[in-house]
């Protein structure tokens, strides 16, 4: 998957990120920013290599956001079981999860 697919797929979940304030008590699972600060972290790194050629956009992203993304899912299952599941935020962390190995590529 494309560099241009995982931001937009990153703009989807940091859009619904907010609401999890809302939904849950956060603090209790992850420290209450650790999400939109790791989300925000990947979209500078993109910024970064936007424009590179793919192979060194490829090296840059497994060097530099590679632990962030794995960090982020980690957290997005941490917290899926403790939303509602129709909501908006519930489905965008599904979606993120059900593409995970899509969107772990580099």
């Amino acid at each position: 998957m494309g560099g241009a697919t995982k931001s937009k797929v990153m703009q989807g979940i940091n859009s619904y990120t907010p609401q999890l304030f809302t939904y849950i008590n956060i603090e209790e699972l992850i420290p209450k920013n650790q999400v939109l600060e790791q989300i925000s972290k990947i979209y500078k790194i993109e910024e970064e290599v936007r424009g590179l050629p793919p192979e060194e956009r490829q090296k840059r992203g497994e060097k530099n956001s590679k632990e962030l993304i794995e960090e982020l899912f980690v957290n997005f299952k941490k917290i899926l079981s403790k939303l509602a599941q129709k909501g908006s935020t519930a489905l965008a962390i599904k979606y993120a999860l059900n593409n995970e190995i899509a969107l772990k590529r580099f």
